[in-house]
């Protein structure tokens, strides 16, 4: 059985699975260099990646489509519409019946193209995108799952193994998602003008990982501190469970003449730990309460859950035994989630199967004029970064799953010189203060890390030791903190390799990760557009070295 799922608004995605086995989750901002976040507004682009996997219209048993917000222009009889091109497709809402969750949430569509499709709302699809690709799933536990998407406000539930229903438990703030980067907005650092609904601005993805970044310059100002938390107190609370974009405007409104007279990366990072402090007292207070499950398997699922830091202070609360934060966490999951429900819908299983590497595959190996090139094994990668120590642009199989690159995609490089940060930012356009991740072997990463261990899609902050702070100072933020990535065989047998290789020429197994991609789009899809790019003078693409010839 096939069984497709897609994802036509932002972040568009199609995925397809067999069966009990996912067999790819194409992202359209990682098809020819396209913009990030891009929507589907072509029907055409789904046939050509059916065919990309040999796969036909006809062979899908089962289409499904993710739910989206109400479009006023485009609404047909009050229903949610998602447009391609001149084409309307009927979907479910953002958000709904989230006391009763399961109750009725399937709807069924016909349209020319799919013609018999389902939809399920949004906020179900990432609750299945994160539990049924959890191990939660696969050894058929329960599990709480926590949604914090750019549309909704931090929502609890539960997954109940005996009754097979996710079961909503709590709200954990009275803000909407999009609040951080909302507050970033009113700071000269990062006034965005541009506003898109209703006059005002979503101000989703737009800039929040730099405003995580920046952070690290600031200070804590307790008496901002105790604003936050009396215009906090004003707000209500008033079961607009959907979205809190009302109390989001209303708190930045109150806030903004105050903290215009404060240093940006001060508000900042205010904010920041007061959003995560209030965010870890609703989870303790519900946590600590004696009416609740008696579970401690946790996932997270949402784009806000991109914040490593947050990620990382719930882990911390020791109130769980695992934590799953799947490589899709932001809306590129929904499509898996999709997929997910419809199985779940039809009672042939929870879980899925699925591979980080089930993205697109690379297009082609064509050679611009002015670059060399020679067979290169994994080891003699190693050694070229070693002696070399310049970047080297690694295209690799299949594209990772989510927005992290995840070494398919990757510019590597030598993390022992602390000046290589700021060559990997100019390289990449990006402002000095921006860290530079670590790929690092799973086995030694208690050695540079704090606290180390399994981390393999770049979702919790991990701190320097004071060895790994002095012998690979470039993967370090300003604050001493890490994006960790780990890697074994399993994961990923190139990348472990060249780790391996490279530990046994310098002694050292960590080294800068970045992307690999055009400033404001997905990955390079194709060796030809490495080239153009033309950014750093070396690409190993697939066992072959392409070089300049500065080198």
């Amino acid at each position: 059985m096939l069984i497709a799922g897609l994802k036509l608004t932002h972040d568009g995605t199609l995925a397809v699975a067999k069966d009990d086995q996912l067999l790819f989750s194409v992202e359209l901002e990682k098809l020819n260099n396209n913009q990030r976040y891009k929507h589907f507004d072509d029907l055409n682009v789904i046939e050509d990646i059916l065919a990309d996997f040999n796969i036909t219209y006809g062979d899908i048993d089962h289409w499904v489509i993710d739910g989206w917000e109400l479009d006023p222009e485009n609404g047909i009889s009050g229903q949610n519409v998602t447009c391609v091109g001149n084409t309307k497709f009927e979907v479910n809402s953002y958000c709904n019946c989230i006391n009763n969750i399961d109750e009725g949430i399937s709807k069924l569509f016909s349209s020319e193209q799919f013609g018999s499709y389902a939809s399920y709302t949004h906020i179900y699809d990432h609750l299945c995108s994160a539990y049924c690709t959890s191990e939660f799933a696969l050894n058929n536990e329960s599990a709480f799952i926590i949604v914090f998407d750019g549309g909704t406000k931090p929502l609890l539930f539960y997954y109940d193994i005996d009754t097979g229903k996710f079961v909503f438990c709590k709200e954990l703030l009275k803000f909407g998602g999009d609040i951080y980067s909302g507050m970033a907005s009113y700071t000269p650092t990062f006034s965005y003008s541009k506003r898109i609904r209703n006059g005002v601005s979503t101000f989703t993805q737009k800039f929040a990982g730099r405003v995580m970044a920046y952070i690290a310059c600031g200070s804590i100002i307790e008496e901002l501190m105790d604003l936050f938390q009396a215009e906090y107190e004003k707000l209500t609370d008033n079961n607009c469970i959907s979205n809190g974009w009302e109390q989001n405007r209303k708190f930045e409104k109150n806030v903004f003449e105050v903290i215009n007279q404060i240093p940006d990366e001060d508000v900042l990072l205010t904010f920041h730990m007061f959003l995560q402090c209030k965010l870890c007292e609703e989870i303790k207070q519900f946590f600590e309460s004696d009416n609740r499950p008696k579970c401690r398997n946790l996932c997270l699922c949402g784009g806000n859950f991109l914040n490593i830091k947050w990620n990382s202070a719930i882990r911390e609360m020791g109130l769980f035994d695992k934590i799953y934060a799947p490589p899709f966490i932001n809306d590129s999951g929904v499509a898996i989630g999709a997929i997910c429900a419809k199985r779940m819908e039809l009672g042939i299983g929870r879980y899925l199967n699925w591979n980080l590497y089930s993205g697109p595959m690379l297009k082609n190996d064509i050679k611009l004029d002015g670059w060399n090139e020679k067979l290169c094994t994994v080891s003699e990668l190693a050694r070229f970064i070693a002696e070399r120590r310049q970047p080297v642009l690694i295209l690799n199989g299949r594209s990772e799953l989510g927005p992290r690159a995840l070494g398919n995609r990757s510019i590597i490089a030598d993390a022992r010189l602390l000046s290589m940060k700021d060559t990997l930012n100019i390289v990449k356009n990006r402002e000095a203060y921006r860290p530079v991740a670590p790929i690092c072997l799973e086995e030694d990463s208690k050695l540079y890390f704090i606290p180390g261990g399994k981390d393999e899609y770049m979702l919790f902050e991990h701190q320097a030791t004071e060895f790994g702070a002095s012998v690979v100072p470039a993967i370090f933020h300003i604050d001493g903190t890490a994006r960790l990535q780990t890697v074994t065989k399993e994961s990923n047998e190139t990348i472990y390799e060249l780790l391996k290789a490279y530990k046994g020429i310098t002694g050292i197994s960590v080294l800068c990760n970045t992307s690999a991609n055009y400033e404001g789009k997905g990955f390079f899809p194709d060796l030809i557009s490495a080239q153009k790019w033309g950014k750093v003078n070396a690409i190993w693409n697939e066992g072959i070295l392409y070089y300049k010839e500065v080198f």
